[in-house]
C-alpha cells in the first residue's frame, strides 16, 4: 500500500477534492468556498504527487490512481475535482459507484477520441513538448522540481491568483507525472461516461477560453443526471478566476442534487 497524503477539515457530510495534473491538494483548500463549512473535506494529494508517495514502478494509469485512494473516501462523497481529476473521478465512480454520490466536474479533460485529446493538449507549450519531445520536457520537469526555478520564474506568465497552483505544481516526479500524462490522461477510456452522466448526479463546469478542453464534445455530451455550467471568460484555471461564481453554481447544484 502506498501512502496518500490528505488534509481533512470541518464536520458534516463527506466532499472530497481531487487536484488536476500540475497541482496538489493545496489547489483547492486556500480557496473562499462557503458552502463547503457545511461538509466534512478531504483535500487529496493523488498518488505520485503533494505530499504522498511517488512510487517509481507503477503505471500511474486511471485505474491505479482510482484505486490508491478508494479507502481514504468515505462512502457517499460529493467529488469536486478539477481537469485531470476529474478523470479519476470518475474512474472511482466506475470501480467504487458507492463512494460517489455526486460529481462536481471542473474544466474535465474529456474528449472524443485520442486525436482529439491530443490537438487541445497540444494547444499548450510543455504538454507539447511532453507529446513530441518527452527528454526535453523531462529535463525541465526534473530542474524545476528540484530547484526554486519555477516559483521564481511563474509570475512572469501567472498572476497573484495562481499562487495556490503555483505552490504545488512541482511536487511531483517526472515518472509520477509523464506516466499520468501517457497512461491516464492520453490512456483514458475515451467516450466511457453516458453510464455515469444517466446515473450519478453531476455537474460539468468549464469555459468557453478555455483551449485545453473541447468544447464541442462537452456541449455533446448528455444524460439524464447531467447538468452543465458554462462561463465564457476564463482560462483552464477559471476556478481562480471568479471564486464567486463557481461557488453558487457549486451551491445550486448541490441544493438541486
Amino acid at each position: 500500500m502506498h501512502k496518500i497524503h490528505f488534509e481533512k477539515r470541518g464536520e458534516g457530510s463527506p466532499m472530497v477534492f481531487l487536484h488536476g495534473l500540475w497541482g496538489g491538494g493545496d489547489y483547492f483548500k486556500n480557496l473562499d468556498l462557503p458552502f463547503a463549512s457545511v461538509y466534512t473535506q478531504y483535500y487529496i494529494d493523488e498518488l505520485g504527487f503533494g505530499k504522498s508517495d511517488k512510487p517509481d514502478n507503477i503505471d500511474y494509469a486511471l485505474a491505479t490512481h482510482a484505486a490508491s485512494i478508494a479507502d481514504i473516501i468515505p462512502d457517499g462523497s460529493v467529488v469536486v475535482a478539477h481537469s485531470f481529476g476529474s478523470l479519476i473521478a470518475i474512474a472511482l465512480a466506475h470501480k467504487h459507484r458507492e463512494k460517489v454520490k455526486s460529481l462536481v466536474l471542473i474544466s474535465p479533460p474529456l474528449y472524443k477520441n485520442r486525436p482529439e485529446a491530443l490537438a487541445h493538449l497540444s494547444t499548450s507549450f510543455l504538454s507539447r513538448l511532453t507529446i513530441k519531445y518527452p527528454f526535453v520536457s523531462m529535463a525541465l520537469c526534473k530542474l524545476g522540481c528540484s530547484t526554486n526555478l519555477f516559483s521564481l520564474v511563474a509570475p512572469i506568465f501567472f498572476d497573484a491568483s495562481y499562487k495556490p497552483f503555483i505552490s504545488s505544481c512541482t511536487e511531483h516526479t517526472w515518472h509520477s507525472f509523464y506516466s499520468s500524462f501517457v497512461k491516464s490522461l492520453l490512456g483514458q477510456n475515451f467516450g466511457d461516461y453516458q453510464d455515469i452522466f444517466n446515473t450519478i448526479p453531476s455537474v460539468l463546469i468549464y469555459s468557453g477560453r478555455d483551449e485545453y478542453i473541447s468544447h464541442d464534445y462537452l456541449d455533446s455530451l448528455n444524460g439524464a443526471k447531467l447538468q452543465k455550467e458554462v462561463f465564457k471568460n476564463y482560462d483552464h484555471h477559471l476556478i481562480f478566476k471568479n471564486t464567486e461564481a463557481l461557488s453558487t453554481a457549486l451551491a445550486e447544484f448541490l441544493l438541486r442534487g
